[in-house]
């Protein structure tokens, strides 16, 4: 009788979803229900009030939207917003999901768009805890860590706290990974991290047990041989309302130019999203780019399929 296949855990944002891209109408009335009742759940629990039209964010009540606001800050509400309200924008391939489910694996992915990496680990604790079996292969894809600040009403303040934005986030990040500690003692499992929007930071992982830096950088994985973007690296990307959230004059001029200065690389990393292994979206490593991953994960974990 052949060996049963250990299932799959997926934690993260839209970048564990899949490729994005443009859907048919038929298609992206499922996704959106199905993605509405992931927010309820995210909120409030599975026994928040839902409304008579899941697809249009406009006719939303507005204590639902107050809620939202508060869970996603405006950058997280706006992609929502834009999310719901375009029918022909969606997932488009399931990515690492699907091509482990073809292989025959069972797999729980607890990714939702535009979510925190705080969110997604409680996320992908609670499906741990009623679902992990010893030998199950645990991935957690990393997500911007400013998000964990929303609705950054106090950006500002922490990145003078912490003296600029790249420190801020370290900070963020190491937290985030004590996070994936506790749970990986709570459960008794590895979880094995993967940098997505935002590439790991290396000495976070060093007093960690069970924790383990899986892959430095998903992107770098997939364009990091191009000459044109070596010196990107370690890359992150974050919303542009992040920008629009901190109050430069709260900062003294060293300050200033230094934040100014590394807002500027996130911006300059997007380049490398114009290459095709990030279409159709431009925003998110297509079926091709999951599928590098995959291989990737299969190779290194010595996954027989």
């Amino acid at each position: 009788m052949p060996e049963a296949k250990p299932k799959i855990f997926l934690g993260g944002d839209s970048w564990g979803c899949g490729e994005w891209g443009k859907v048919d109408a038929h298609y992206a009335n499922y996704a959106k229900q199905q993605y509405w009742e992931n927010l309820w759940n995210q909120i409030k629990g599975a026994d928040y009030p839902s409304c008579s039209n899941l697809e249009d964010f406009e006719y939303l009540p507005s204590m639902i939207k107050s809620e939202l606001f508060s869970k996603f800050g405006i950058d997280g509400l706006k992609t929502i917003e834009s999310c719901i309200g375009n029918l022909t924008y969606g997932i488009t391939h399931e990515g690492l999901k699907q091509y482990f489910s073809y292989a025959g694996f069972t797999v729980f992915n607890t990714s939702i768009g535009a979510s925190s990496n705080k969110d997604s680990v409680t996320r992908l604790t609670n499906t741990l805890e009623n679902q992990f079996s010893t030998g199950d292969v645990v991935l957690f894809i990393q997500t911007d860590p400013l998000r964990d600040l929303r609705p950054y009403h106090t950006l500002t303040q922490e990145i003078v706290n912490h003296g600029g934005v790249n420190s801020l986030r370290i900070s963020l990040l190491c937290d985030t990974y004590k996070q994936l500690q506790n749970t990986a003692n709570e459960v008794k499992c590895e979880i094995l991290v993967i940098g997505g929007i935002a590439d790991l930071y290396l000495p976070g992982f060093d007093d960690l047990k069970n924790v383990i830096p899986f892959v430095d950088s998903w992107v770098h994985l997939l364009v990091g041989h191009m000459s044109a973007y070596q010196h990107l690296f370690p890359h992150w990307i974050t919303s542009d309302y992040n920008i629009h959230n901190i109050d430069l004059c709260m900062l003294s001029n060293d300050l200033r130019k230094k934040v100014i200065d590394e807002m500027h690389h996130t911006e300059e990393c997007l380049k490398m999203y114009q290459e095709k292994i990030f279409r159709p979206d431009g925003r998110h490593p297509n079926r091709d780019g999951h599928k590098i991953l995959f291989d990737h994960i299969v190779e290194k974990l010595n996954i027989t399929l």
